[in-house]
């Protein structure tokens, strides 16, 4: 089954013990971002595009989701919304009535705490753990694509928080989607 991004928001994910932390480097980073701004450019793309998938098994005590695999995807996608979010593009389109899905990584205890409080904006590099270090860097490498970029900003926001649905004048709002197991 398919899934907006946009339906993910406000769902809490923990990311087991044997998962491996957050190592996306630079370069999945921009191949992500690369993709998204191509799916939103073209026009004759489809009504959405789909990352690879994400399996998740759902927690009945409390509603959460352990992730079972695709978390560097998820937290690479919460990182790219926290930056757009930073910089007033969902608010300025209208789309701000969400908010971003959490992420508890169950080997770093305090780690939820650094993503819900935002700390990897305008710290630099924290080294304290490698998991921080590899977050700080793919936000600081995010800000960095979209300056050269900043044209794309409205345009990957549009389509990161927009459910497939048909507009006023008939168009299809395109959006970006995974599978969910």
């Amino acid at each position: 089954m398919t899934t907006a991004i946009i339906e993910l928001m406000g769902l809490k994910f923990n990311i087991p013990a044997y998962q491996r932390g957050y190592r996306w480097e630079n370069q999945e980073v921009t191949e992500l971002l690369d993709d998204l701004w191509a799916f939103s450019e073209a026009n004759d793309s489809g009504d959405f595009y789909c990352l690879q998938p994400i399996v998740l098994m759902e927690n009945k005590e409390d509603g959460s989701y352990d992730v079972l695999d695709g978390q560097q995807r998820l937290t690479t996608l919460y990182i790219i919304l926290t930056y757009l979010e930073k910089a007033g593009t969902p608010q300025s389109l209208g789309l701000a009535d969400y908010t971003i899905f959490s992420l508890d990584y169950t080997t770093r205890k305090d780690c939820e705490n650094f993503l819900r409080q935002k700390e990897f904006i305008n710290t630099g590099i924290d080294d304290s753990n490698i998991d921080y270090f590899h977050i700080c860097n793919a936000y600081n490498h995010i800000e960095k694509w979209f300056n050269i970029h900043p044209e794309a900003k409205s345009d990957i926001t549009s389509i990161l928080l927009s459910k497939t649905r048909v507009d006023s004048k008939k168009r299809a709002k395109r959006n970006v989607r995974v599978i969910k197991y």
